[in-house]
This record gives structure tokens, sequence and C-alpha cells, in this order.
């Protein structure tokens, strides 16, 4: 479920998610589908974890869900979980979470390209759907994903982190009052040595935090524009570049690779 620090920065996080997270938790059993960050830390926060030496790393607000089941399509994940939280129900079969009448709500840390699948199956089921981040990868799925929640009245919340991060809601605040004059470039490197995924590239594994905080700011942007180069795997970029042009001529650009040592 990550290092130290990130299960810190999830503890922050997630102790200041507001109501359409809360509305899940007060009305739902959960199940977890994936052993992403997130699906991990909203199953350390479920009353069989509590007992558990790694458990109790969140707050009450989490402890109002009940994990009820929690699956994977990694064997070895699933081992590895099952050894250390015995009392927790696992299992690689999605159907029965989806068709378990007693999960109100699932939370969703799979690879980027399932999440349109797996959210469309879950809504399609009447849950609600915490799932991370990024939605989906094209904008007609989102659309589709979206429309989908409405007409099942189903609660559909991504895993914008940073929206929720202390530091960036104070300098969203600050930006707001005025207190650090006009805003008139915006600029965001996130460089590190990390996971070299082949299932997604550099800019949906990374850029989508900083492109919602770059939205909270300044807004929607009029024109964009990215490019990116792919060194260790054919076709799957490892770093990019995307420009951002917002109105009244405030500019932006966000860089973005895991090559950085």
């Amino acid at each position: 479920v990550g290092s130290p620090a990130k299960r810190r920065l999830c503890t922050v996080v997630l102790e200041t998610l507001g109501r359409p997270i809360m509305k899940i938790l007060r009305r739902s059993v959960l199940g977890a589908l994936g052993f992403g960050l997130l699906a991990g830390s909203f199953a350390l926060s479920s009353p069989a974890y509590a007992q558990q030496p790694q458990g109790g790393i969140l707050s009450d607000v989490l402890k109002r869900g009940v994990l009820r089941i929690a699956c994977d399509a990694n064997p070895a994940a699933l081992a590895k979980h099952r050894a250390a939280y015995p009392s927790v129900p696992f299992t690689n079969d999605i159907d029965a979470v989806l068709h378990d009448p007693a999960v109100r709500a699932v939370a969703i840390a799979t690879p980027a390209t399932t999440h349109t699948e797996l959210v469309r199956r879950s809504l399609a089921a009447r849950k609600d759907v915490f799932v991370e981040k990024p939605l989906a990868l094209t904008v007609a799925d989102g659309e589709e994903i979206v429309r989908l929640a409405t007409a099942r009245g189903c609660v559909l919340m991504v895993g914008h982190l940073l929206q929720y991060h202390p530091a960036v809601v104070a300098l969203t605040d600050l930006i707001r009052r005025g207190s650090l004059g006009v805003i008139r470039y915006c600029a965001s490197n996130r460089l590190n040595i990390g996971k070299l995924r082949v299932e997604e590239n550099i800019w949906w594994s990374f850029a989508p935090h900083d492109v919602s905080t770059m939205l909270s700011i300044l807004g929607d942007p009029v024109a964009v524009e990215a490019f990116g180069g792919s060194y260790v795997s054919r076709g799957v970029f490892d770093t990019t570049i995307t420009a951002l042009a917002f109105p009244n001529g405030v500019k932006g650009h966000i860089y973005v690779s895991w090559l950085h040592p």
C-alpha cells in the first residue's frame, strides 16, 4: 500500500474528503477492486484491519465504511494480503463483489486501462464508485461513465488526491484572495525514477495530479498541446511535456518523467 510517506499523505488527504465520499461511506459496505495505493488505504481503514499491526492509519471518517471483500486478479497480491490479513475475504472473481447485494460501493485501484470497464460494470450493478485517477483514457468513455452514474443515481468520485491536500487548498485560497498577485504562468515538474509501466504511459500515470491542480487554480484551458518520447517500452511514453493556454493569456506547462534520478 505504498511507503510510510505515501500512507501519511493518504491519511491527510482522505481525512479531508468532502460530501461525495462521506455519502458513500455513510451508507455502504465496501468492496475493494485491486490493490493499488488507494484500495489498500480503504482496506486498512476497515474494522477487519483495525487489530492488524499495519491497520488503523486512517481517521474515523473512513472507518464508517466496512470492507466486506477485496478482489485482485494478481495471484501474488492475493497470497500476500491473505497471509497478512487472514480475517478479510479475498477473491479473484469480480462478480463475487459486484453481485453481492451487501456491497453498496467499490473502491477501484487498478491499471488505468481497466478503469472504464470496471467502473462501467460497477455502475451497471448499481454500486457507488470511488476510482483512482484517471477516470478513463478517452473523453467519450469518460462522458459515457458520467451519464451512466447519473442515470443509475450512483455516486462517482475520482481520486484526484491533490484537490484535498492542505498545501494545495491553501495555495488555491491565496490565489483566489489575490495574495500572490496576478498569476501569469504556472509550471509543474513531476520527475522521478519510478515504476516503468507498460499498460499506461507516464502522462496517464503522473500528469492527472498536475492537470487537476492547475485547472482548480486557473480554470479550463482554451488550448492544449502535448508531446513525448518512448525509450524503454516501444509506444509507451516515458516523458511528456504538456503546454496549456488559459484565458487572459495565462500559460502553463507540465513536465513528467519516470526516467529521472
